[in-house]
């Protein structure tokens, strides 16, 4: 359930709820301070709103007149030519003044590519040409074609010259094309999601062919990902993929994390969650909108859950308040820590969902997944609280979690604390005395609720 942002050309930013415009603004510095050309990697995860921060800063720019492209390389990987596909992203923005050398540059890339297969020619043209006389003709310029490549050391000292020709016409057309010397900014996104193969192509194509003034490649990468393909396309688990990347890449940039509660809170506005915690089904909820928001901002901070996860968690939480029925309440603490278990965590929360697991392993488990210092104390033994007051009812209703000592005349506990006894106790008391419906508000009902195979 992705949303897209809106993004106004005339003000990009606008709708940006991460304030990365300043980062635009000094990545717009780098690139006017360094118009010679160069290769910048902007690294963050998959998921961290890499794709809206370029196209946002795709508009600035152009607002700025520079000239700008911006290549999916995932969705373009069908092509196997890489050189084929920068070419072709040149091609919209050739004038009336530089179509002549921008032939030029279409010229010798076809002598420089390696993918010119005559035999792939032949088989298209009989299968889309009827008339005799044209196929012959086009089959001729082809056999000339392959008449370049009959001799290999002709053909790398041709290679090797039209590689400098090359190169001399496609800066003599950008810099033609430009504006004001400000340099072309050639944005290639989601390179680490294509085939290993075509994105390594890309990468020697921008090195050795495309390095000249007046471009600016900007590579949109999760580096970690791109490294495994790397190593792929190679066959080798030992190849320094990381000092393979220094090759290419002249700068390295990476968005700053955002701050979790900025996003949580736009998230609850576009989901329209007043609805469901404020207005109609107050109900149901009660006043615990700023539980479940204190919950997020603990949930989202504790393993750098990436923007995409949280988009996820939160559409989901959606899909589930849609469904349910206005008299039936909700424990915020334990419905969200459950769904970002199903989104995060699929194993840890199928052994819930199966009864699989003691107490003690289900809060064994619990002490892997959630850190916790001073401040996140107090939600984080209300997670560990709940889950084990509900999971407990779910495994038996008559095993006890703590008793009253008659010596010590207090109630203590009678399995392991993992995090801070006296706070667990407290939480435990507080549900036992709370007398919920346990029937209606069993783990087993809430989680069918979270799989939206009941209403109930």
């Amino acid at each position: 359930m992705k949303h897209e942002i809106g993004i106004e050309k005339e003000s990009p930013f606008k709708n940006c709820k991460l304030n990365r415009k300043i980062y635009a603004e000094v990545l717009t510095e780098v690139v006017i301070n360094n118009n010679q050309g160069f290769v910048m990697s902007l690294n963050n995860k998959w998921g961290t709103g890499k794709t809206t921060f370029v196209k946002m800063w795709q508009y600035h720019l152009e607002n700025q007149d520079f000239q700008t492209i911006n290549f999916n390389a995932w969705e373009n990987d069908f092509e196997d030519n890489a050189l084929t596909a920068l070419l072709g992203e040149l091609k919209p923005i050739v004038k009336p003044h530089t179509e002549s050398v921008f032939n030029n540059v279409l010229e010798k890339g076809l002598i420089i590519s390696k993918h010119i297969l005559p035999i792939l020619v032949k088989s298209l043209i009989e299968k889309y040409i009827d008339t005799k006389n044209l196929k012959e003709s086009l089959i001729n310029i082809t056999d000339q074609v392959k008449d370049i490549f009959k001799n290999e050391v002709d053909e790398y000292l041709h290679r090797k010259e039209s590689i400098i020709e090359f190169k001399t016409y496609l800066s003599q057309f950008v810099a033609n094309t430009v504006n004001d010397d400000k340099p072309l900014v050639f944005i290639i996104d989601e390179l680490d999601r294509c085939r290993p193969n075509y994105a390594v192509s890309l990468l020697e194509q921008i090195k050795h062919f495309f390095s000249v003034p007046n471009i600016v490649f900007v590579l949109s990468i999760d580096k970690e990902q791109l490294e495994f393909a790397i190593k792929g396309v190679y066959g080798n688990d030992n190849i320094d993929s990381e000092e393979y990347l220094r090759r290419f890449i002249d700068i390295e940039y990476s968005l700053p994390a955002p701050d979790g509660k900025t996003f949580s809170e736009y998230l609850y506005q576009y989901y329209n969650f007043a609805e469901f915690f404020e207005e109609k089904h107050s109900q149901m909820i009660g006043n615990d909108k700023d539980t479940f928001l204190r919950i997020c901002y603990y949930l989202f901070n504790n393993e750098s859950v990436t923007l995409r996860q949280q988009e996820k968690i939160f559409a989901h939480v959606s899909a589930v308040l849609k469904t349910c029925r206005d008299n039936r309440q909700l424990f915020p603490l334990l419905f969200v820590t459950l769904i970002y278990l199903k989104v995060l965590h699929q194993k840890f929360y199928n052994s819930i969902k199966t009864k699989s697991l003691s107490i003690d392993n289900l809060q064994a488990n619990l002490t892997k997944i959630f850190t916790y210092n001073k401040d996140s104390l107090r939600i984080i033994v209300g997670i560990e609280a709940n889950l084990i007051f509900f999971y407990n009812n779910f495994l038996s209703p008559n095993n006890n979690l703590f008793e009253y000592n008659q010596t010590s005349h207090k109630d203590e506990l009678i399995i392991n604390s993992y995090y801070d006894a006296n706070l667990l106790l407290q939480n435990l008391n507080s549900l036992e005395n709370s007398h919920y419906d346990l029937q209606v508000n069993s783990i087993e009902k809430i989680i069918a609720r979270i799989d939206l195979i009941s209403r109930d």
